[in-house]
């Protein structure tokens, strides 16, 4: 009987480290996809060209600060500890999968090469950097992100908003593009006592504040909710409810800190808390890519209050989730949101 051949698919997970953001939640929802089976395996066994994922021998690219729970160390694992976005990656990563020998490599990022010496599967999570980015950003979305994109046996995308916007802006990504969305399940339910335990260690009280996940990016449009709620504490006329942000200290503007709580990172369950404990969940966005945070809180349980952009309504839609849209240039309509939940 004629052996087949293992085929070697290389997995670049070099953005998953000790602080968490999308595109590493993103990257360990495909390793849990690979582990137990799901649409990732099927396009992924598909364009291998396997009948059976027993034939695949699947590694994973990752820093040596990679959490040790990762789902994605349950897998084969190689430590480079170099940015995907270096050039230096340019030359390394060629030579990392002709040593290896492999068929085809996933580039979960918006890291582009200009050669890999293999088949290879992209995701375009947004096309962000083309609308709010600096020169350079633009000018690398245009010559080599676009290159890449035209290279690639696959393209993968997070929501039919972003689909319609590549296929627009790279006719070539029509035919081979996948809308696929990312996993969201309800965060874990955790008892009332046990979530008032965990607010008041960072001194918030159940029902009695308000919550975003956030960071510095200018799509995030932070300093709209910052500057809605600055003037919400001024006409509230009472005690306000805090704004707890995942936000540092220093990336919130002087003078739009007063009841402000910077939280920076917080752990799964401590997220599934502020969800459960909010009066209200904010997401402000001037665009996304697919806008996991606010179909969470919904989830959870949170009155959600999310700016009225595509794919913040394609995710409420999706997940069947009830979102109130708010105009994101309107700092006014914040402001009013914020009273109605603090009533």
């Amino acid at each position: 009987m004629k052996s087949v051949r293992t085929q070697v698919f290389l997995i670049d997970a070099r953005m998953v480290g000790a602080r968490g953001h999308g595109i590493a939640r993103y990257v360990e929802e495909v390793a849990e996809d690979l582990h137990f089976g799901g649409p990732y395996q099927n396009l992924f066994k598909k364009s291998l060209g396997v009948p059976n994922w027993s034939e695949v021998r699947v590694i994973f690219l990752i820093r040596s600060d990679c959490p040790q729970d990762s789902p994605i160390r349950k897998f084969e694992t190689i430590v480079l500890d170099l940015s995907c976005y270096s050039p230096v990656s340019w030359v390394l990563l060629p030579s990392l999968i002709r040593k290896l020998g492999a068929d085809l490599f996933f580039n979960p990022t918006f890291a582009s090469y200009p050669f890999l010496g293999c088949r290879f599967i992209q995701t375009i999570h947004d096309l962000n950097h083309l609308h709010f980015g600096s020169f350079l950003q633009q000018w690398y979305y245009r010559i080599l992100l676009r290159w890449s994109c035209g290279q690639a046996d696959h393209l993968l995308t997070v929501s039919r908003f972003i689909g319609d916007e590549i296929e627009s802006w790279i006719p070539v990504a029509k035919g081979k593009l996948t809308v696929l969305y990312n996993s969201v399940v309800a965060p874990k339910k955790l008892d009332k006592s046990r979530v008032e335990t965990l607010l008041a260690g960072i001194r918030l009280e159940s029902g009695r504040f308000f919550f975003s996940v956030l960071n510095p990016k200018a799509h995030k449009n932070a300093k709209l909710l910052l500057e809605a709620y600055s003037e919400f504490r001024v006409t509230s006329g009472v005690s306000p409810y805090p704004l707890a942000l995942t936000l540092e200290p220093s990336e919130i503007p002087l003078g739009l800190k007063d009841g402000v709580y910077s939280l920076g990172g917080v752990s799964p369950e401590l997220l599934a808390a502020l969800y459960q404990g909010a009066a209200g969940f904010f997401s402000p966005s001037l665009y996304e890519g697919f806008g996991r945070p606010p179909v969470e809180a919904a989830l959870a349980g949170a009155r959600v209050f999310a700016s009225d952009i595509p794919p913040h309504r394609e995710g409420a839609a999706v997940f069947g989730v009830k979102m109130e849209f708010l105009d994101p240039r309107d700092p006014l309509v914040w402001t009013r949101a914020f009273h109605e939940a603090g009533i």
